[in-house]
């Protein structure tokens, strides 16, 4: 659906659309301002891509599914059976317009693409994208699958913990959605043996000495102290 004037006076009227319709159902796929005019009225369409002139700000845009990154990296990157692991990256959109931006969720992509291209503010609620960390063992063997989630600035985080030997293979994957293709990265980590709890150290048992104890022994201490002083000072008398 376009939207558009014969002979647009200025200011512009605003609010005008471009939006994506499902044929079948009716519904509204996406939806950005777009303003035309009968000297631009026609998009052209191929490869699956839509490109399209909007008098708003006289530039050309094109749709269509974007090119993307996917990073991945583990530390500590050789550690004991039983530690954890910290599995991270990030997932990016390569759109020449939109180089190494975050990849957003297909719910929040209409709101995502005004505040890239068009000037409006950063929607606070967008999400980012769901990525498959899969580990696998030096035979192929999948260890463990699981599913972490990119936030608006395009990063993702997970903590694993292997609980046997060996080296693994660590496969981050974004499977793509309706605005973004697919892509993936690896990288690989060490498992050594598990660390043994340390023995606990035996301290050589004293002899208990309660204060009566103490007491008593000062008291003789002095008497015997006196005695010789007495003694010696007899003596020299």
């Amino acid at each position: 659906m376009i939207s558009g004037e014969h002979s647009a006076d200025d200011p512009k009227e605003r609010g005008a659309p471009l939006a994506c319709i499902d044929i079948d159902t009716g519904d509204e796929l996406w939806k950005i301002p777009f303003y035309s005019s009968h000297w631009a009225n026609n998009p052209a369409i191929a490869d699956g891509i839509i490109n399209y002139l909007n008098i708003y700000d006289n530039r050309i845009y094109s749709f269509g599914k974007g090119q993307t990154e996917t990073t991945v990296t583990a530390s500590p990157k050789v550690v004991a059976a039983g530690s954890s692991v910290l599995i991270e990256g990030t997932v990016t959109d390569q759109s020449p317009g939109a180089k190494d931006t975050p990849a957003i969720s297909d719910e929040n992509m209409s709101e995502w693409m005004k505040y890239l291209y068009m000037q409006f503010p950063m929607p606070e609620n967008a999400k980012g994208v769901n990525v498959t960390l899969d580990v696998m063992d030096t035979n192929g063997n999948s260890i463990s699958s699981d599913i972490a989630t990119s936030d608006k600035s395009g990063y993702y985080s997970y903590l694993w913990t292997p609980e046997h030997e060996g080296k693994y293979t660590i496969i981050a994957t974004f499977e793509g959605s309706k605005s973004y293709w697919r892509s993936y990265a690896e990288t690989a980590i060490g498992v050594g043996p598990a660390v043994s709890p340390a023995e606990p150290i035996e301290a050589e048992e004293q002899p208990f000495i309660t204060t009566e104890v103490a007491i008593i022994v000062a008291v003789a201490v002095a008497v015997v102290v006196g005695i010789v002083a007495f003694w010696a000072l007899k003596k020299r008398k």
